[in-house]
């Protein structure tokens, strides 16, 4: 209790003591969710975008070309807070054609806003956009959004209904959680990632009559288990494409697994399943998040280690970084890396991809310091992002000339048609780099 009441005397002595050298009319109200100032009738939000905010109707109109800028959760005079944040005015959001991105915590905590219109030239929707705006509830989400990030429409209380188009390939983490009025939910074949507890609180969810064995589906993705209820033994329901990220996390019960058709298992997916001993993935599967089976029994079991790496059929699930060997062969006929498989291994000097892996997850090789060359065959179509950050001594990169997808140039990474540079090796020490026309 003394420790929690000198914390609260802090910041009260902060709040009302003299400005700082250097820091000056300091803004204390994003803090404990207050509007600082009405919304003004016209301003920036962005590089190339504007708003203009008529308050006798409450319309807000964002206008421009380019992204949205992305801003925080709370606002102080340091900090880029957005112009719109816990504004109880607006009602209605107009997003004209033009704009590509809406920015990070945008709209978060407008209660009042009733509906959003979002263009065709919107590509992605960020972290909390449109949080706890409680009022909305007319949504359409256009066919060229391709991501929905986390929270974006966390404690959207008053949406009933969703229909995620065939664009759209991620929804975060929280996208939907806590939308408790939100039974009608369609999910595309395109997603192939689900954030953890992405519609966790809505009233699909919490309707009982949507689980089947303690699962819960949402068309061809697999949402979320129950521990209380599932199985030991569950097969994966034919048709499923994605599993969710955290979805089976901690079902202690669970011992055997088939995972057969699925294109993608999220990251922690089976996280401390501490019984789960026989797991089988079909060759459908082409991305396997990070910790996607750390801490199961199979996991744990050491003779499912070979070399200090751990494979389940057909795929490469994790390395120990202080048992593999510094020059590693994958095995012939590997399909996927996943995720993180070879973090922190900081001896390794040389590893060998054969030409059956068609996939290379996120952060496959984070901070292996010593890696100094790699090459990657004709099958690969997937690189994650940051495959090799962290791999200082990286020099060159060589892709198979007869690969679709990617290419290599004086070692760097391209995509095939050499308009996009997806990572240039750290050892280079160019002071200047033109990419190719």
């Amino acid at each position: 209790m003394k420790r929690t009441i000198s914390v609260f005397l802090v910041i009260l002595m902060l709040i009302s003591a003299a400005p700082l050298e250097g820091v000056t009319n300091t803004d204390w109200s994003g803090f404990f969710g207050v509007k600082a100032e009405a919304l003004r009738a016209s301003g920036k939000c962005g590089d190339n975008v504007d708003y203009t905010f008529d308050p006798s109707s409450g319309i807000l109109t964002i206008s421009g070309s380019g992204p949205m800028d992305d801003f925080y959760s709370y606002s102080a005079s340091w900090i880029a807070g957005s112009p719109f944040y816990y504004d109880d005015t607006i009602k209605t959001v107009i997003i004209n054609n033009g704009v590509t991105n809406i920015g990070d915590y945008a709209f978060y905590y407008c209660s009042s806003l009733l509906s959003v219109t979002i263009p065709d030239s919107v590509k992605s929707i960020g972290v909390a956009a449109f949080e706890e705006c409680s009022s909305l509830k007319n949504l359409t989400i256009p066919d060229s959004v391709t991501s929905i990030g986390a929270e974006a429409f966390c404690a959207c209380s008053s949406l009933t209904s969703v229909t995620i188009p065939n664009s759209v390939k991620s929804i975060g983490g929280a996208a939907f959680c806590e939308c408790e009025w939100l039974e009608n939910i369609t999910i595309p074949d395109s997603v192939t990632s689900i954030g953890e507890v992405a519609f966790a609180g809505t009233a699909f969810y919490n309707n009982e009559m949507n689980w089947n064995d303690g699962v819960l589906y949402i068309g061809n993705h697999l949402i979320k288990a129950n521990n209380d209820i599932i199985p030991e033994e569950y097969s994966i329901i034919t048709g499923t494409k994605c599993i969710a990220d955290g979805a089976f996390i901690l079902c202690d019960n669970l011992r055997s697994i088939n995972i057969s058709g699925v294109t993608s298992i999220g990251k922690s997916a089976f996280y401390y399943c501490s019984l789960l001993s026989d797991v089988t993935i079909g060759n459908s599967v082409t991305s396997i998040g990070g910790n996607a089976f750390r801490l199961t029994k199979y996991y744990s079991t050491s003779s499912n280690w070979d070399d200090g790496v751990l494979y389940i059929d057909n795929h490469l699930i994790e390395t120990n970084p202080s048992s593999i060997p510094s020059t590693y062969v994958i095995k012939n006929g590997t399909q996927c890396i996943a995720a993180g498989a070879f973090t922190d291994c900081s001896s390794l000097t040389s590893v060998t991809i054969p030409d059956s892996v068609k996939s290379i997850g996120d952060q496959t090789f984070f901070d292996c310091f010593s890696l100094s060359s790699i090459t990657i065959p004709d099958s690969v179509t997937f690189i994650g992002e940051m495959v090799f950050s962290g791999c200082a001594s990286l020099a060159n990169i060589t892709v198979d000339s007869n690969n679709t997808c990617y290419s290599s140039l004086n070692g760097v990474l391209f995509n095939k048609a050499e308009t996009e540079l997806i990572f240039y090796p750290a050892v280079k020490t160019a002071v200047s780099y033109t990419i190719p026309d």
